[in-house]
């Protein structure tokens, strides 16, 4: 049933609206009842007419003097102004009439929170829970301090007094997911998520935060069926679309992949991200055509995105474009400068252009910094190898050795500059002990090595291994 000063849509009745209006242009005030006035106020406040809204306020306590009701939304107009101090002046007021109104201190925890005040919105949200008719309207707020404070076990407590209620809203299920996934803590969140899709099977939203953590797990058939669900419920989900995408491209089912993406690229404006994924695609599908066009797409959608153009770069060296590909993996580092593999595409292609002095300053400078794997230490060496900067060397695949386990690689490289920095014992030693290793891998580097292997005691080594009497 409505009320009477709604209209048939639930919208506040226009010619209550129009009654009012009216009594503002003519400066006179008329006598209406006080929640008609909160209604109208209301609906100003939620169409964002600030102006409006603080004028019939003003008439409406002219009428309804020390109202308390007037008083909080007065509050709540001073805050949407940023003018906080006067927001609280108002809620004193409305404190001091009505000391046990649950609403004030719903208010008061409102404006400590933006203050960023947590303890004492913490304080004033209890307050409110022992005040309100519903003292569920508190607990998402709650929660949301307590997640600021860094304690996610009783966040996550409030969020689910809450959507046991509520199931389907979306900022509760969104701080839900958040916490889980700060403390990683998966299976509790799948276990209640699963619970509330009982209560609320039509909500996208939780479908889809169900097969996020899922997907955190590497459950990815789960994380597909939820997603798939978000997807079938809103068919305009764009993100059900691209994490589906991404568990096909985790599953290596490329082809689906492509598929679902070009769905996507039908449904939104075009996107840089959309258009990244398909290069990807393309790529792993060795369709090395569509794979540079959809990288160009994304980097021209979006010429600020780092990926766009190493993956770009990326098809330009597949079609040995160096100079184009160079130009790509230098404005992905200049985008992102801290990512490591940029940087060694860089090096890459100084190395295919032989240009060992620019490679080698560029690893120095991420080698000082610590930036480093066991793939960059092998391009490095391979660097200080051919500018015969054998000591360097030396020092640095032996402080790869201390860093990385059983880095087999190096120590082949190893074996190369200590022979040809005249330290045969350390050499032999290095050479027996990745040989005894991995003695398939002396084929790749037996053109680093050939002279040392025409030593009489390696070749021994060797006999012995084929021999098996080592």
């Amino acid at each position: 049933m409505l009320e009477n000063n709604q209209s048939p849509n639930g919208r506040l009745n226009d010619d209550l609206l129009k009654q009012v209006e009216m009594m503002l242009h003519s400066k006179q005030s008329q006598y209406l009842d006080c929640d008609i006035f909160e209604e109208v106020i209301d609906f100003h406040l939620d169409e964002n007419k600030l102006e409006k809204a603080e004028k019939i306020i003003h008439v409406a306590l002219e009428i309804h003097p020390d109202t308390c009701s007037l008083f909080l939304r007065q509050a709540q107009l001073k805050s949407m102004l940023h003018e906080d101090d006067e927001a609280k002046t108002f809620l004193e007021k409305a404190e001091n009439l009505e000391p046990s109104n649950g609403d004030i201190h719903l208010a008061k925890g409102m404006l400590f929170s933006k203050s960023g005040n947590t303890p004492e919105a913490i304080s004033s949200y209890k307050k409110a829970i022992t005040n309100l008719e519903f003292p569920e309207d508190a607990f998402p707020y709650l929660a949301f301090e307590y997640r600021n404070q860094g304690e996610y076990e009783d966040a996550l407590l409030y969020l689910e007094k809450y959507m046991k209620l509520i199931p389907d809203d979306e900022m509760s299920i969104n701080l839900y997911f958040v916490c889980c996934e700060i403390i990683s803590n998966y299976d509790r969140g799948i276990t209640f998520l699963q619970g509330l899709t009982d209560d609320s099977p039509y909500c996208a939203n939780l479908w889809f935060h169900l097969g996020l953590l899922h997907k955190y797990k590497k459950d990815y058939k789960q994380a597909y069926v939820a997603f798939e669900y978000a997807y079938l419920i809103d068919e305009e989900f764009i993100a059900s679309y691209h994490e589906m995408a991404f568990i096909l491209m985790e599953l290596k089912k490329f082809e689906k992949a492509v598929e679902i993406l070009e769905q996507v690229a039908k449904l939104e404006d075009p996107y840089a991200y959309t258009f990244l994924q398909l290069a990807k695609c393309y790529r792993e599908l060795s369709n090395h055509k569509n794979w540079m066009r959809f990288a160009a797409l994304a980097k021209k959608e979006d010429p600020q995105m780092d990926e766009a153009w190493f993956e770009l770069g990326k098809s330009f060296l597949k079609f040995n474009c160096k100079e184009e590909a160079l130009a790509s993996f230098e404005k992905a580092v200049e985008l992102d400068s801290e990512n490591l593999d940029y940087i060694l595409y860089v090096c890459q292609i100084h190395i295919k252009n032989k240009n060992w002095m620019e490679a080698f300053e560029l690893m120095s400078a991420l080698e000082a910094k610590g930036e480093v794997s066991t793939s960059f230490y092998k391009l490095f060496l391979s660097v200080l190898a051919k500018l015969e900067k054998f000591d360097l060397g030396i020092e640095m695949g032996e402080k790869a050795l201390k860093i990385f386990s059983n880095p087999t690689d190096i120590l082949y490289f190893l074996t190369y500059l200590c022979f040809m920095s005249n330290q045969q014992d350390k050499a032999i030693s290095y050479f027996q002990k990745v040989y005894f290793e991995s003695p398939e891998l002396l084929s790749k580097y037996s053109y680093l090595l050939k002279d040392f292997l025409l030593n009489e005691e390696i070749l021994q080594i060797i006999n012995r291994k084929g021999k098996n009497e080592f």
